[in-house]
């Protein structure tokens, strides 16, 4: 649970007159508590829907929808040197932000300005959200037993687009991708030691995926492979280049979770299913399908 300060029906209407796009979670999760919220990616919520959004969801924890105007620098590296790395190439690239968030440490979030067409990339396990996704902003994280944290300034208190907060364009995230490129080749490399064999890891999941399918193997047996064969590090990307995958095929919802859930091996699927991992995959990559609540146990 949010603390009681920080609960969604108290916390909403603020960020919203700061200029953010706050967004009801399910407790103790990341996941959404409202169907349909990615269309706060691209616009805001009417005041009268967001009223009866916070006296509904009064006691949820709270996200941010990432609006275009918004960059979320979301870091998924436990490497604490390299993940630490990975911040300051941020700062010295981006500036320094004073809106840092943090869940389960050394993760974190950073949120930016963006510059107009600035796009989302995933280059795991870096997120860059601008337009897409939402990052939580206050609540209770689930593995670290304590809510998130913000370490300097923070949205309740923070506009949207005050000055004090970098705008970062495309030629900046490129030039930080070139910087950071090193770090994230030393973590892949730092897995594959360990007795990973790689497969699935970044953007390594969809090229694998799609050099099967050129090989004319059916899809259902192809995105089991690249499923299996998914190292720890990489079973992130291996979920979402099956999902993506199978959504550009007309697969639906449904039939992707069940796809998964034949397919997967079983420290893959408890994977997926922790806090509802796979629900939010299938929300944040197909926004049409947005009541399907999945059914999978490990």
């Amino acid at each position: 649970m949010p603390t009681p300060a920080h609960e969604f029906g108290q916390v909403a209407p603020v960020l919203m007159s700061m200029g953010w796009r706050p967004i009801p979670l399910n407790p103790a999760t990341k996941v959404p508590a409202e169907a349909g919220w990615q269309r706060f990616n691209t616009e805001s919520c009417p005041p009268t829907e967001m009223a009866a959004m916070a006296l509904y969801h009064g006691e949820a924890a709270t996200g941010i929808a990432i609006p275009g105007t918004t960059l979320a620098l979301d870091s998924d590296i436990m490497d604490e040197p390299a993940a630490m790395a990975t911040i300051e190439i941020a700062d010295r690239v981006f500036g320094r932000t004073p809106l840092r968030r943090i869940g389960m440490p050394p993760k974190i979030v950073l949120i930016y300005q963006a510059a107009p067409g600035l796009v989302s990339s995933k280059p795991h396990p870096l997120e860059l959200y601008s337009g897409t996704g939402q990052v939580v902003a206050y609540g209770m994280h689930a593995r670290a037993g304590r809510p998130y944290q913000w370490t300097d300034a923070e949205p309740l208190t923070t506009r949207a687009d005050d000055p004090s907060i970098p705008v970062v364009d495309n030629t900046m995230v490129a030039t930080f991708m070139q910087q950071a490129a090193p770090i994230l080749a030393g973590l892949r490399r730092a897995r594959k030691a360990a007795g990973g064999n790689g497969a699935g890891i970044g953007l390594d999941a969809s090229q694998q995926l799609a050099a099967l399918l050129r090989r004319r193997l059916p899809f259902r047996r192809a995105a089991m492979r690249v499923l299996q064969s998914a190292d720890a590090g990489g079973q992130h990307f291996a979920v979402r280049a099956v999902v993506s995958a199978g959504f550009n095929r007309g697969m639906d919802a449904a039939a992707i979770e069940r796809l998964i859930e034949r397919a997967a091996p079983a420290d893959l699927l408890q994977h997926v299913t922790a806090d509802n991992y796979l629900e939010r995959v299938l929300r944040d990559m197909a926004p049409a399908i947005t009541n399907h609540r999945l059914k999978i146990v490990p």
